[in-house]
This record gives C-alpha cells, sequence and structure tokens, in this order.
C-alpha cells in the first residue's frame, strides 16, 4: 500500500478525533447563533421583526454549502475542509468583536455556509476512510459528539453569565478550532477514495452533475433528497414546536423545561451510537425504518400526552430518533461515486432538504388551523415519515458493504 494511503489506515482514531471535534463545533455554533442574536440585536436597537427576517437570512446560507462541496469533488475533500474550518473560525471571531447587527448577521451567513461543508466533509471523510464493515458506527459515534455540540451553549450559558459574561463570549469558544488548524493541517490526510479518482474528479467540471439525471443516478438522488426532506421536516415540526407547546399549552416551567433538554441529551447522544451500530449489523435500509417509526411513533406520543411522565417518555424516545441524522448523512456518502459524491449529498440535503425545514412550521399552523391544535397537528405531522418510507426503502439500494473507493461504473 502506498506510504501516503497508509496514513489513514493506520490512524482512524487521529482522523476521527479530528473530524468529530469539527463536526462538535459546527453544531456548537449552530445553536449558539440562536441565543447569541436576541442579545446583540436588543444591543443594536433591532425589532424583533428585523431580528426574525435576520434569522432568516442567516439559516439560508445553509444553501450556498452546494458550492464548496461540489468543489471537494474535484479540489479534494481535504482542501475544502481546511479552508471551511478556517473561514468558519475567524467568522465567529468577527462576529464576537463586532457591535453591529449587520456585521453578525452577514459573518453568520458566510459561517453557515462553511459550517453545513464542514460537517458534510467530515461524515464524508470518515466513511471514505473506514472499511465497510465498520462505516455506521463510526459515522454513529461522530453524531453522537455533534449532539453534544448542539447542547453545549444552552449548557454554557448559565455558567457563563453567572461569572459575568454575556453569551456572546461563547462565539469566541467557537472560533477556538482556528488555534487546532496545525494539528488538521499535519494529521488529516486526503482520503484513499479521492486519490485514486483524482484524474476522473479533475476531469469533470460543474456540468458533471448532470450525471444525476442518468439513470443509474437518478432514482438514488431523488430518494436521498426525500430521506433528507422528510428528516428536516420531521426535525422542524417536532423540535420546532416542543418549547411552545409544553410552556404554553401544558403549563411547564423554564425549569423543567431545562431539565427535559439537559436529559434529553443523554438520548440523543445514544441514538446517534444505536443508529451506527444498527447500520453495521442491520443494515442502512432496516435502521431507516426502525428510526423513522421511532420518529413518527415519539412525536405522536408526546405531542398527544397530557400526564408529564408520558411526555417525557415521547420526548426522550424522539431525541433518540435523532440518530436519523448520521443515517441520511452515512447513506449520502455511500450512494454515489467519487466524482459526485460530496455535489450529490450537498445538492439533496442543502439544495433540496431544507425546504423541508422551511415548509415544517407553515405546514404546522395551517394544519393546527383545521384540526384545532398544534399538539394534534404535530402528531399527524409526524406520520409523514411512514407515507415516505416505502418509497425511500423502493427507491434506496442497501450500501452496508459498498467500497468507496471504486470508480463509479463499479460501484454497487
Amino acid at each position: 500500500m502506498p506510504r501516503a494511503l497508509a496514513v489513514v489506515a493506520i490512524r482512524p482514531g487521529v482522523l476521527f478525533a479530528l473530524l468529530a471535534l469539527a463536526s462538535f463545533f459546527e453544531a456548537f455554533d449552530f445553536v449558539l447563533v440562536g441565543l447569541a442574536a436576541p442579545r446583540v440585536a436588543e444591543q443594536a436597537g433591532v425589532g424583533p421583526q428585523a431580528l426574525q427576517r435576520a434569522l432568516a437570512f442567516i439559516a439560508t446560507g445553509a444553501v450556498l454549502g452546494i458550492v464548496p462541496l461540489r468543489l471537494a469533488d474535484h479540489l479534494g475533500r481535504r482542501p475544502v475542509l481546511l479552508v471551511s474550518l478556517a473561514g468558519h473560525g475567524l467568522l465567529c471571531l468577527v462576529a464576537a468583536a463586532s457591535d453591529s447587527f449587520v456585521v453578525f448577521s452577514l459573518a453568520h451567513f458566510v459561517a453557515r455556509m462553511l459550517m453545513v461543508t464542514q460537517l458534510a466533509l467530515a461524515y464524508l471523510m470518515l466513511c471514505e476512510c473506514v472499511p465497510p464493515a465498520q462505516r455506521g458506527r463510526w459515522a454513529g459515534a461522530l453524531g453522537a459528539i455533534a449532539s453534544l455540540g448542539i447542547a453545549a451553549p444552552a449548557l454554557l450559558q448559565p455558567l457563563v453569565a453567572e461569572i459575568g459574561y454575556g453569551v456572546r463570549t461563547l462565539e469566541f469558544a467557537g472560533a477556538a478550532v482556528v488555534l487546532l488548524l496545525p494539528l488538521y493541517v499535519a494529521l488529516v490526510p486526503e482520503t484513499p477514495a479521492f486519490r485514486r479518482s483524482r484524474d476522473a474528479c479533475a476531469a469533470s467540471g460543474a456540468v458533471s452533475l448532470l450525471g444525476l439525471l442518468a439513470a443509474a443516478q437518478r432514482r438514488r438522488f431523488a430518494a436521498l433528497a426525500l430521506l433528507w426532506f422528510t428528516v428536516e421536516f420531521w426535525t422542524a415540526a417536532t423540535m420546532g414546536s416542543l418549547l411552545p407547546w409544553v410552556v404554553g399549552e401544558r403549563g411547564w416551567s423554564a425549569a423543567q423545561v431545562t431539565q427535559l433538554l439537559a436529559a434529553g441529551v443523554v438520548f440523543h447522544f445514544l441514538g446517534h451510537l444505536i443508529a451506527g451500530l444498527s447500520m453495521d449489523r442491520v443494515g442502512r435500509r432496516g435502521t431507516l425504518a426502525l428510526f423513522l417509526g421511532l420518529a413518527s411513533g415519539g412525536a405522536s406520543a408526546c405531542f398527544l400526552a397530557h400526564d408529564a411522565r408520558a411526555i417525557v417518555a415521547g420526548y426522550f424516545t424522539m431525541a433518540a430518533a435523532g440518530g436519523l441524522w448520521s443515517i441520511a448523512q452515512t447513506i449520502g456518502a455511500e450512494l454515489f461515486p467519487t466524482d459526485l459524491r460530496a455535489g450529490a449529498h450537498g445538492l439533496a440535503h442543502e439544495g433540496i432538504g431544507r425546504l423541508g425545514a422551511s415548509l415544517a412550521p407553515i405546514g404546522v399552523g395551517g394544519l393546527a388551523l383545521l384540526v384545532g391544535s398544534t399538539a394534534s397537528a404535530v402528531a399527524w405531522l409526524a406520520l409523514a415519515n411512514l407515507l415516505a418510507l416505502p418509497l425511500l426503502l423502493w427507491a434506496l439500494p442497501e450500501t452496508r458493504a459498498v467500497r468507496l473507493d471504486l470508480p463509479g461504473a463499479e460501484m454497487g
């Protein structure tokens, strides 16, 4: 084996640690924006409506992730990851240091593009560098670490406030990855899959994404887009409605909500790990069916419940079903040949799948008017997972044993 390829094979733990750290910071900053933006807006005299428009603007930055992910197909995974990490960290510093709400919004708009890029590449590079029989568990572990990043800002916020600093101080923590950049440069190599396909990737211009319209790829791409749309729609409809519902309709206190979310982190973490192990043992399709069922059942049980214990049990099931994100990331990394892999995944998720998150609040609000309550609307919409499942199982091949270092024509 050439020396350059052997590096990845003998140090998967180092590679995982660095990619997991990148995914942690991505999730950390994703949540941090929602906590810091109201404070920055208040200091700048920006009203609630302008704040909501700014948050929507920042969120659309994720769609631009299609561009750097496509570049990763013909420039390489490693350089795009390094640029994304550096740019994300520097933009966090800009946002933390500026008192301007416009600068804050613009910095996080571009940072969001880089964040989704580094997360997608973390999964993709890990999947390209570990043996097929172990890909699921490694990807699940990566998702578990990212789930800790989601919880960290909210858990650290009271501590930061107690010692006399504002939540914006956490932006500097989000930029800490810049200090670690020399480690990424030294220890993260290019993936074996891209090295073996370098000539094909370099020769394929942006028009090669038209290859997704070919018979061999069309059904796979449509299925991946549907999968991401389903995951994003379910997440936004359920998790996005949870806090207003338990506080406004079930009368929970802020302390109860905080305890619920803190305990839910454990189940979210375990959900990713279980999803990863199941993907390796049962397969991608069976694990996907199981977790889509858990997501629908948990959400319906939670939002239709009145007893606090039933709400908690339903929410914990929903949190564990968050392992769907690791499943979707893994399947997306396995469906396409190397010269289409990152771009196709980016287009399916950032270009199409995120529409699900945008449409979910509209769906919840519209259906609530028809059925009479937000809880019933969310419970019914959560069942959409089960409607999508037959199409997904029909269109998605089992990719558990697929080798990612083969030319496109030879992939299973």
